[in-house]
């Protein structure tokens, strides 16, 4: 009995040694060069076998800026003028699932739910006070386009439009970049998964959204972005090991006797 206990548990390890709830979820991307991390502990979902998923929910919620103003991150490179602040909020998230042999990842919903925020462009001209030029939506992962305005004519100061990347656990390029009409070299973001010491599983996927700005002068380029998702082993697997470890201790005294 003890040795069919031991044998039960050796060959159901491998099993349950790839599958546990989500520890931690990080979404990072860069505004304007300014790089940005938003980590939850909260945020839900499993990897049971090869198949991952991370709940919907407000895991990324939070609000903050980068440009000129009291509290506002840095950039690293000057905005299209007359802009001089973004004003970031992120909110919810729709729900995700993949498998971790799949070269891309779209969220659920139709259409696409990725994780979703807004942008108000602040600009100043002269001695004048900040106003909000534009409020641009975020979603991303989803793979969907925006334009803001919605209806751009040609008497728009400015227009921005995004075409909001996917998640790739691969290689993904984004090409024909340019800053204020300048070729810009081809950027790349490689996703990846790995087992740590410890039997964590660590899922990192990445999407490449392009950005086209068109004010005083034309940019196109993108915003690497990343979503990390840290996984448990199963819970069963230590019961298992337990159930071992006991058999061999059972098979020890019995032999003793």
């Amino acid at each position: 009995m003890a040795i069919r206990a031991l044998w039960l548990s050796l060959v159901l390890i491998p099993f349950g040694a790839s599958a546990g709830p989500l520890l931690s979820a990080t979404y990072s991307t860069i505004i304007s060069g300014t790089p940005i991390s938003l980590t939850s502990t909260a945020a839900t979902g499993t990897l049971v076998g090869s198949a991952f998923s991370l709940d919907a929910g407000s895991w990324f919620a939070t609000t903050f800026c980068v440009g000129q103003g009291a509290g506002c991150a840095p950039r690293s490179r000057p905005f299209v003028p007359p802009v001089t602040r973004l004003e970031l909020t992120f909110g919810r998230n729709g729900a995700l699932a993949g498998t971790l042999g799949q070269a891309s990842v779209v969220p659920g919903g139709a259409p696409p739910d990725g994780i979703h925020g807004q942008a108000r462009v602040l600009a100043k001209i002269g001695k004048s006070p900040s106003f909000t030029v534009l409020i641009v939506p975020i979603n991303s992962g989803s793979g969907l386009t925006s334009m803001t305005p919605t209806n751009p004519t040609p008497s728009n100061n400015l227009t921005v439009t995004i075409e909001n990347d996917v998640w790739h656990l691969d290689v993904v390029t984004q090409t024909g970049l340019t800053l204020g009409g300048v070729p810009q070299p081809d950027r790349r973001a490689t996703g990846s998964v790995f087992v740590t010491a410890g039997g964590n599983t660590i899922v990192n996927l990445v999407n490449l959204s392009r950005i086209r700005l068109r004010g005083i002068a034309l940019e196109t380029f993108t915003s690497p972005t990343s979503l990390q998702l840290i996984y448990a082993p199963e819970p069963v697997l230590t019961v298992l090991l337990a159930a071992g470890a006991f058999a061999l201790t059972w098979m020890g005294r019995a032999r003793s006797r």
